[in-house]
């Protein structure tokens, strides 16, 4: 699991936590992830747009 920007350290952590802790699936856990992150951080917001790349 990467992150970055200004909130990715708290991106990144809260992942982890929902990973080792909830059994949400990966989607959910990047939206609930970047949430938490636009709460904390002041230059991360709530307007989010994701993809989904397959190899």
């Amino acid at each position: 699991m990467i992150a970055i920007g200004s909130g990715g350290p708290y991106a990144q952590a809260a992942a982890r936590a929902l990973l080792e802790n909830t059994d949400m699936g990966a989607r959910d856990i990047a939206e609930k992830a970047l949430d938490i992150a636009g709460d904390i951080c002041i230059y991360t917001n709530h307007f989010h747009h994701h993809r989904r790349i397959t190899f």
